[in-house]
Protein backbone atom coordinates (compact mmCIF):
# COMPACT_ATOMS: atom_id res chain seq x y z
CA UNK A 1 0.00 0.00 0.00
CA UNK A 2 1.42 3.53 -1.01
CA UNK A 3 1.71 5.62 2.30
CA UNK A 4 1.93 8.34 0.22
CA UNK A 5 -1.55 8.12 -1.50
CA UNK A 6 -2.89 7.18 2.38
CA UNK A 7 -1.83 10.44 3.69
CA UNK A 8 -3.54 12.58 0.29
CA UNK A 9 -6.32 10.69 1.28
CA UNK A 10 -6.20 11.92 4.63
CA UNK A 11 -5.67 15.61 3.90
CA UNK A 12 -8.05 15.54 1.58
CA UNK A 13 -10.52 14.00 4.42
CA UNK A 14 -9.39 17.02 6.59
CA UNK A 15 -10.47 19.66 4.00
CA UNK A 16 -13.78 18.53 2.96
CA UNK A 17 -16.24 20.14 4.14
CA UNK A 18 -18.28 18.35 6.99
CA UNK A 19 -21.80 17.22 5.83
CA UNK A 20 -22.95 17.31 9.51
CA UNK A 21 -22.61 21.39 9.19
CA UNK A 22 -24.74 22.08 6.23
CA UNK A 23 -28.19 23.11 7.14
CA UNK A 24 -30.80 21.30 5.76
CA UNK A 25 -32.32 22.96 2.93
CA UNK A 26 -28.96 24.04 2.19
CA UNK A 27 -28.40 22.94 -1.78
CA UNK A 28 -25.24 24.86 -2.59
CA UNK A 29 -23.41 23.32 0.64
CA UNK A 30 -24.41 19.59 -0.59
CA UNK A 31 -23.20 20.44 -4.23
CA UNK A 32 -20.02 22.31 -2.69
CA UNK A 33 -19.28 18.40 -1.06
CA UNK A 34 -20.11 16.60 -4.27
CA UNK A 35 -17.14 18.84 -5.77
CA UNK A 36 -14.39 18.05 -3.14
CA UNK A 37 -15.14 14.26 -3.24
CA UNK A 38 -14.46 13.96 -6.69
CA UNK A 39 -11.02 13.60 -6.15
CA UNK A 40 -11.58 10.41 -3.56
CA UNK A 41 -12.36 8.45 -6.88
CA UNK A 42 -8.69 8.53 -8.46
CA UNK A 43 -7.61 6.14 -5.25
CA UNK A 44 -7.30 2.50 -4.47
CA UNK A 45 -9.70 0.67 -2.04
CA UNK A 46 -6.18 0.13 0.14
CA UNK A 47 -5.53 3.73 -0.35
CA UNK A 48 -8.87 5.14 0.77
CA UNK A 49 -9.43 2.53 3.93
CA UNK A 50 -5.46 3.79 5.45
CA UNK A 51 -6.61 7.20 4.59
CA UNK A 52 -9.50 6.78 6.61
CA UNK A 53 -7.65 5.80 9.55
CA UNK A 54 -4.95 7.91 9.27
CA UNK A 55 -7.56 10.62 9.22
CA UNK A 56 -9.37 9.29 12.54
CA UNK A 57 -6.47 8.92 14.26
CA UNK A 58 -5.29 12.71 13.44
CA UNK A 59 -9.25 13.56 14.34
CA UNK A 60 -8.57 11.97 17.73
CA UNK A 61 -5.32 13.96 18.41
CA UNK A 62 -6.52 16.95 17.18
CA UNK A 63 -8.56 19.91 19.35
CA UNK A 64 -11.60 18.95 18.42
CA UNK A 65 -11.41 15.18 18.39
CA UNK A 66 -13.12 12.48 15.94
CA UNK A 67 -16.38 14.83 16.68
CA UNK A 68 -19.59 14.98 14.80
CA UNK A 69 -18.38 17.17 12.12
CA UNK A 70 -15.36 14.67 11.63
CA UNK A 71 -17.70 11.62 11.79
CA UNK A 72 -19.36 12.99 8.75
CA UNK A 73 -16.51 13.21 6.44
CA UNK A 74 -15.79 9.35 6.16
CA UNK A 75 -19.27 8.69 6.46
CA UNK A 76 -19.80 10.49 3.04
CA UNK A 77 -16.65 9.59 1.51
CA UNK A 78 -16.98 5.96 2.32
CA UNK A 79 -20.59 5.60 0.58
CA UNK A 80 -19.32 7.59 -2.43
CA UNK A 81 -15.80 5.58 -2.84
CA UNK A 82 -17.15 2.04 -2.61
CA UNK A 83 -19.92 0.58 -4.67
CA UNK A 84 -22.81 0.41 -1.67
CA UNK A 85 -25.87 -0.28 -2.82
CA UNK A 86 -29.49 1.70 -1.88
CA UNK A 87 -31.01 -1.22 -0.21
CA UNK A 88 -30.05 -4.15 1.89
CA UNK A 89 -31.58 -6.41 4.10
CA UNK A 90 -32.21 -5.23 7.62
CA UNK A 91 -31.29 -8.79 8.97
CA UNK A 92 -27.43 -8.41 7.15
CA UNK A 93 -27.02 -4.82 7.64
CA UNK A 94 -23.74 -4.20 9.52
CA UNK A 95 -24.01 -1.17 11.95
CA UNK A 96 -20.55 0.64 12.40
CA UNK A 97 -22.27 4.19 13.33
CA UNK A 98 -25.86 5.80 14.62
CA UNK A 99 -26.17 8.76 11.62
CA UNK A 100 -29.95 9.44 12.48
CA UNK A 101 -32.35 9.50 9.58
CA UNK A 102 -31.20 6.48 7.46
CA UNK A 103 -34.22 5.54 5.44
CA UNK A 104 -35.83 1.90 6.16
CA UNK A 105 -38.13 0.63 4.12
CA UNK A 106 -40.26 -2.40 4.86
CA UNK A 107 -37.39 -5.11 5.48
CA UNK A 108 -34.87 -3.07 3.83
CA UNK A 109 -31.74 -0.08 5.18
CA UNK A 110 -31.18 2.32 2.22
CA UNK A 111 -27.28 1.94 3.05
CA UNK A 112 -25.87 4.91 0.22
CA UNK A 113 -27.99 7.69 1.56
CA UNK A 114 -27.15 10.75 2.22
CA UNK A 115 -26.56 9.96 -2.05
CA UNK A 116 -28.46 8.58 -4.64
CA UNK A 117 -28.50 7.79 -7.68
CA UNK A 118 -30.23 10.07 -10.22
CA UNK A 119 -29.39 9.52 -13.66
CA UNK A 120 -26.17 7.08 -13.11
CA UNK A 121 -24.74 9.72 -11.27
CA UNK A 122 -24.38 9.76 -7.07
CA UNK A 123 -26.25 13.02 -5.85
CA UNK A 124 -25.88 14.26 -2.34
CA UNK A 125 -29.58 14.68 -1.34
CA UNK A 126 -29.65 14.09 2.27
CA UNK A 127 -29.27 15.95 4.84
CA UNK A 128 -27.65 15.06 8.67
CA UNK A 129 -30.20 14.42 11.00
CA UNK A 130 -28.08 13.87 13.83
CA UNK A 131 -25.72 11.63 15.30
CA UNK A 132 -26.61 9.08 18.62
CA UNK A 133 -24.82 6.63 20.51
CA UNK A 134 -21.53 5.30 19.87
CA UNK A 135 -18.09 6.31 17.96
CA UNK A 136 -18.61 6.40 14.41
CA UNK A 137 -16.07 2.82 13.20
CA UNK A 138 -15.08 4.51 10.05
CA UNK A 139 -12.34 2.54 9.40
CA UNK A 140 -14.14 -0.89 9.95
CA UNK A 141 -17.00 0.46 7.78
CA UNK A 142 -14.74 0.89 5.19
CA UNK A 143 -13.00 -2.17 5.15
CA UNK A 144 -16.38 -3.91 4.97
CA UNK A 145 -17.69 -1.92 1.98
CA UNK A 146 -13.82 -2.25 0.64
CA UNK A 147 -14.27 -6.40 1.04
CA UNK A 148 -17.94 -6.41 0.45
CA UNK A 149 -18.67 -4.12 -2.44
CA UNK A 150 -15.20 -2.80 -3.56
CA UNK A 151 -14.64 -0.01 -5.60
CA UNK A 152 -17.40 2.17 -7.24
CA UNK A 153 -16.90 2.94 -11.12
CA UNK A 154 -16.67 6.57 -10.75
CA UNK A 155 -15.80 7.08 -14.50
CA UNK A 156 -17.65 10.00 -16.53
Amino acid sequence: MNRHAAGEVAALLEALPPWSEVPAGDESGLRAIEEAVDPFAAFSADAVVSGVGEFVDGSRFSERGFDVAAMSKPFVVSRFVFAVPDRVPVATRQGFGSFAGVPVVGDSVDELWPWELAEGSLRLRGHFRGYVGETYLAVEEAQYFSATYGLRDLTR
